[in-house]
């Protein structure tokens, strides 16, 4: 393994690994405080599931599909959730229960699994995971057509890395998008793809650092960056624009409810901010939630989560009204 390598695959794993109990997981530790996403009682008068639907060949490239016990709608808004796990774990199962919420809404609702960085798979990249994600959706939406449910609309969100491929798919691919995103929602995700802000280096100069920067955009973000490129900030930026949602936002970028936790060691409070930079600078419409007491588990602050999620049923009532 090269030195670099093995530098960033040290950090990485070690911060980013917990990022799997971000969201979802955590709402469900709560009998308050979570939007009533905990008090669900599912069965099949709110809907039934259905599991591991393949959208490619890979062995984790399958959906999950939550549907409506009320098929006799003429549309349905989709809800799709990204799961986190630092890019390197976590899986859909884990975000049953903001799936089987937004179901009991009146709303179709679709967990996508995709190719985590892993022994079994070493080059996965950032990139080729966001590309698994676009396909992902457009299966999902295929599928529920073929079982009855007309798609007309959709929103998608996620926790953490989650929140990251959430958002590449709503600012780079919905003009693609088999229906149209009307909004993204995320929490305590990544925005720039910036080994600096990750924690894998602080600086390019350093044979170190610049050995341990190439790999990770070459290898584990997927986009290749040489060692002349580093020098100039203008070649890096475009580089990794394709994977970085704080770069992706125009004018036109959907609206975005969004969250981050102040003292969050995990994805620093700085990339929030990256983010609310570019939000403000392209005039482009958001609710942001400060967690102002809370690092990466932002279910520390249920009151804040009671807030996130009554913020997410409006922007649902507002963007992605129920049919009729």
């Amino acid at each position: 393994m090269k030195k670099g390598k093995l530098i960033w695959g040290l950090v990485y794993v070690t911060v980013f690994i917990t990022s799997a109990i971000i969201f979802a997981p955590v709402i469900t530790k709560f009998t308050t405080g979570d939007g009533g996403v905990s008090k669900i009682k599912w069965d099949d008068t709110v809907g039934t599931i259905q599991k591991d639907y393949n959208y490619g060949d890979g062995a984790s490239q399958k959906f999950d599909l939550y549907l409506p016990a009320d098929s006799s709608k003429n549309a349905y808004g989709l809800v799709v959730y990204i799961h986190g796990g630092g890019f390197t774990g976590g899986d859909k199962e884990g975000d049953a229960p903001i799936l089987k919420w937004a179901t009991s809404k009146g709303y179709v609702a679709a967990g996508i699994n995709y190719t985590v960085n892993s022994k079994d798979d070493p080059n996965s990249t950032v990139y080729n995971m966001s590309t698994e994600i676009k396909r992902g959706v457009k299966a999902a939406v295929e599928k529920a057509e073929g079982l009855g449910y007309h798609i007309n609309k959709m929103t998608i969100g996620g926790g953490s890395a989650g929140s990251m491929l959430s958002m590449i798919y709503a600012f780079r691919d919905a003009k693609e998008s088999p229906v149209p995103v009307v909004f993204t929602f995320q929490a305590a995700g990544p925005t720039l793809a910036d080994p600096r802000g990750f924690g894998v280096t602080t600086e390019f100069e350093s044979k170190e650092g610049s050995e341990a920067a190439i790999d990770f955009f070459n290898n584990f973000v997927g986009v290749g960056v040489s060692k002349d490129e580093l020098k100039d900030e203008d070649d890096i930026k475009n580089k990794i624009t394709p994977v970085s949602p704080a770069l992706l936002v125009y004018k036109d970028s959907v609206p975005i409810l969004f969250a981050h936790g102040k003292v969050d060691r995990i994805v620093p409070f700085a990339e929030a901010e990256h983010l609310l930079e570019a939000l403000q600078k392209n005039n482009v419409l958001y609710d942001f939630i400060e967690f102002e007491k809370s690092g990466h588990n932002l279910g520390w602050q249920p009151e804040k989560m009671t807030q996130f999620m009554d913020k997410l049923s409006e922007y649902l009532d507002k963007y992605m009204p129920l049919v009729i």
